[in-house]
């Protein structure tokens, strides 16, 4: 788990708490707060799942560019024909 997802794993914990403390006092602004909070953190979640998913990408791009022993090998060109329905 990167800095990104817990940070807003707490954010989300947070903006809910905040969400029922509004509730029970009837402040509209705390709630909507809290709510405002709480998806700043599920932003902050999916930004910390898209940077891991950018890290894994480059880690395995970094292992594949290791030299290769290739073999020669025939292209062979194919036509494909289109049919009308």
């Amino acid at each position: 788990m990167n800095r990104d997802k817990a940070k807003g794993k707490l954010n989300e914990i947070a903006g809910r708490s905040q969400q029922k403390v509004g509730k029970l006092t009837g402040s509209r602004k705390t709630q909507l707060e809290g709510a405002l909070r709480q998806t700043k953190g599920e932003l902050q979640q999916l930004r910390g799942g898209v940077k891991d998913a950018a890290k894994r990408i480059r880690d395995r791009a970094e292992r594949d560019e290791a030299p290769r022993v290739t073999t020669r090998t025939r292209t062979v060109r194919t036509t494909t024909t289109t049919r009308k329905r």
